[in-house]
């Protein structure tokens, strides 16, 4: 079956929260082609579930934390 570590690995997903395109969207109040172009520039962690893409809640809160501590804010536009 499952050694230790893959069991390990498999109940610390349990505690993985996914957020949706409208999820980070509404949190970060920008629009759909924003937030798309925030991940082409890869300025925004993401995973891509087939053709679905998600962001892990701890990693958008661990970025706006790190963001805010350089005093930024999410880019939204081009430079």
């Amino acid at each position: 079956m499952f050694n230790r570590k893959q069991k390990d690995a498999l109940l610390g997903l349990a505690d993985l929260r996914l957020l949706t395109n409208e999820d980070l969207m509404r949190i970060l109040s920008v629009s759909e082609s924003s937030l798309y172009r925030m991940r082409r520039k890869g300025l925004l962690p993401y995973i891509k579930v087939t053709s679905t893409c998600y962001y892990s809640a701890v990693e958008i809160a661990a970025w706006l934390h790190n963001l805010s501590k350089a005093g930024q804010q999410p880019r939204q536009g081009t430079p």
